[in-house]
């Protein structure tokens, strides 16, 4: 076994298997060689290693083939809760041929974190994180170089975008009991607090994964309020920026753009806080839920903010006052 290790796949794709330590946890290798992606399985572990084996070679398969045909992968880049898994569904029933992907992190920092997010919650890990991480592979493999990649990321009003993230992970936050609206109420005030929050994870999203990621700089051009979306050519990708608010109108001359061709994307609106169990007690508390202006000054002072809502900032830090009637 050594030496046919030695004479025919050292030799023939310049691979030597022994130059990386076996992978206990995912139960395989993964090698890039001359003109050959290769994988190493132990046979023992081929009931649990063939899954994600297969799974990653569907995903090479379907970027080479799309790049072959001359259809790139679009990929929905985003933060969660902004209404990326509505432009998802969107995409999926307008039949367009590109493969369409949903990913929230691609940097390994980002990937990790979500990772151990789910593992020490007890949680199995969503397929988000899976899917990133192929993504992330299979773009440092050279994949990305294939095509330019067609990316769609979104931004969002950052406490209505907190509020809807607190409740998506309402189970795991509160696993054994059913709080009070106002106990809800006491908890997010805490967050907000936390150093804006919401408007500091989705600035700092962008900085960590969007930028050094394809190298793009969102801030460099004016939001554009008659198309209601911007669009940006980086290095390698294509990038639309939206805003959730806007998708109504916004959605379809934004996806045009981004391909270059007609498509005829209708709207079709997804994991909505209003169709859930919870239903009830969020509408609860985004009624109640108010800030001093202090808070609201942080919540809106970023220059993620200040250029995309520059001129509804006023009107939705009025809408979240102490000073607003309930």
């Amino acid at each position: 076994m050594d030496q046919w290790f030695e004479m025919e796949l050292k030799v023939g794709f310049d691979i030597d298997i022994p130059s990386k330590k076996f992978d206990r946890t995912r139960k395989l290798n993964f090698y890039k060689g001359l003109g050959v992606d290769l994988v190493v399985l132990r046979m023992k572990f081929l009931r649990d290693s063939m899954k994600p084996v297969l799974k990653e070679a569907l995903l090479s398969a379907q970027l080479v083939a799309s790049a072959a045909g001359g259809l790139p992968p679009v990929v929905i880049f985003q933060v969660g809760k902004v209404g990326s898994t509505t432009v998802k569904r969107s995409l999926m029933e307008s039949g367009i041929a590109n493969p369409v992907y949903h990913v929230h992190f691609l940097s390994r920092q980002g990937l990790s974190r979500a990772r151990s997010a789910y593992l020490e919650a007890g949680m199995c890990v969503d397929g988000h994180v899976h899917q990133g991480e192929r993504l992330r592979r299979l773009q440092s493999f050279g994949f990305a170089r294939m095509s330019r990649w067609k990316l769609i990321t979104l931004v969002r009003d950052p406490v209505s975008r907190t509020i809807s993230s607190f409740f998506q992970n309402f189970r795991r936050l509160y696993p054994c009991q059913a709080p009070t609206t106002n106990e809800i109420l006491a908890r997010l005030h805490g967050i907000f607090e936390d150093e804006a929050y919401g408007q500091k994870e989705m600035d700092q999203w962008f900085e960590m994964e969007l930028k050094p990621g394809f190298d793009i700089d969102i801030l460099s051009k004016k939001f554009d309020r008659t198309r209601k979306f911007n669009f940006y050519e980086g290095p390698g990708a294509d990038l639309v920026v939206l805003r959730m608010e806007d998708l109504r109108d916004s959605l379809t001359p934004a996806i045009n753009t981004l391909l270059g061709r007609n498509v005829d994307v209708r709207l079709v609106e997804a994991n909505k806080a209003e169709d859930k169990s919870y239903a009830t007690q969020y509408s609860d508390v985004k009624s109640k839920l108010r800030f001093p202006e202090e808070t609201l000054k942080k919540l809106y002072g970023s220059p993620l903010i200040e250029h995309f809502y520059s001129e509804e900032k006023l009107e939705l830090m009025k809408k979240w006052s102490t000073k607003a009637k309930l």
